[in-house]
């Protein structure tokens, strides 16, 4: 069985996928399967065939069912050879998320939900979100750090040079929902705010931007 569910925004596509199938059943979905075929060699784990061929599946979704090779930067920021929309891509425990755009920067992050925030909440709040996070209920706190955590992982695949979250980028104060919302991110090296869309489940929080350029 496979799962997708498809977004649009800000004249984006969105494709955040699970599936139950081995490698060679999500292959099966392929018209092209020669294209992976290089690339599948060099995988040697059932686990990563897997998640490499489910990113190509949710891409495949977000292009009308157009099959593209993903090519990497020496940094390891995804682009399509040839194409001009934008690309970021994410993946967590049995979860991908892959989101396009036409011509703006994109970023995108998929996490399952984990304890371990908690612990390591001051390597990536800063002192004003922290002392935010302080004032919040256990539960409510838990949702901030979520979505703090997987906004600032989103918006460091657009800005690219914020390897600080907690001096870097910077959370404004925003309503917490549980299931879906929205919030501002600064990039302070250069003053510039980002909107951030947030979405919350039992197995994944996701959060996503478009670049406005």
């Amino acid at each position: 069985m496979i799962e997708c569910k498809q977004i649009e925004y800000q004249e984006s596509k969105i494709c955040v996928l699970t599936n139950d199938l081995s490698s060679k059943e999500l292959l099966s979905f392929f018209e092209n399967k020669d294209l992976y075929k290089n690339e599948l060699k060099s995988i040697s784990t059932e686990h990563k065939k897997k998640d490499f061929i489910s990113v190509r599946y949710a891409l495949k979704k977000c292009m009308n069912g157009k099959e593209q090779v993903i090519y990497y930067t020496p940094k390891g920021k995804p682009f399509l050879y040839k194409n001009k929309n934008r690309i970021s891509v994410s993946h967590t425990k049995n979860w991908v998320a892959v989101i396009i755009h036409k011509d703006r920067k994109v970023g995108i992050d998929i996490e399952k939900p984990r304890k371990t925030l908690i612990k390591v909440a001051k390597k990536f709040l800063s002192p004003t979100e922290f002392d935010f996070y302080n004032q919040l209920t256990k539960d409510e706190g838990f949702i901030f750090l979520r979505i703090v955590w997987s906004a600032k992982e989103a918006l460091f695949k657009i800005v690219g040079d914020a390897y600080n979250f907690s001096e870097q980028l910077h959370a404004l104060p925003f309503e917490i929902n549980k299931e879906k919302g929205e919030l501002k991110l600064i990039h302070t090296d250069t003053g510039k705010t980002y909107l951030m869309q947030y979405i919350l489940t039992q197995n994944y929080t996701l959060t996503y931007c478009v670049d406005n350029e």
